[in-house]
């Protein structure tokens, strides 16, 4: 087996690492916008012991704006941590996309466009983690 070889899964993983971390930027961007931090009387950060918060029709996005800006390099977290964010992600762009009845499968917004590549995105990293049978499953 020559070095390239024993070299790929590294570098596969380092792509889809790459993949991930971009594809976050577009629900966080988006989720940003969503949130007036002048109506918001905790400035747009998310207190969990706020009964506001709770009940706040923003409470999971904020929440997750929050938890990635408490990360201080979402970069040097692991792969499966990374993975989560972008799960959380998707479903929150899918749920507004459903709520505007776009077509996933034929809209060429860039909600959609973003979904189909962000799904891409997470069955390649399951297909890459789940197919090494000596790799812990999480």
């Amino acid at each position: 087996m020559d070095e390239n070889q024993l070299n790929r899964p590294a570098r596969q993983e380092t792509v889809m690492r790459r993949k991930m971390l971009e594809a976050i930027t577009y629900p966080r961007s988006l989720v940003s916008k969503d949130i007036d931090p002048e109506t918001c009387p905790h400035d747009g950060i998310f207190a969990v012991l706020s009964e506001r918060c709770q009940n706040c029709d923003l409470g999971k996005e904020c929440h997750w704006l929050s938890c990635i800006d408490k990360v201080a390099d979402i970069g040097t977290q692991p792969d499966y941590t990374i993975h989560a964010i972008l799960v959380f992600g998707l479903s929150l762009i899918e749920a507004n996309i459903k709520q505007l009845q776009h077509d996933l499968e034929t809209c060429t917004c860039g909600s959609c466009t973003w979904i189909r590549n962000a799904r891409q995105s997470v069955r390649e990293f399951q297909t890459l983690t789940l197919g090494d049978r000596y790799r812990s499953v999480y």
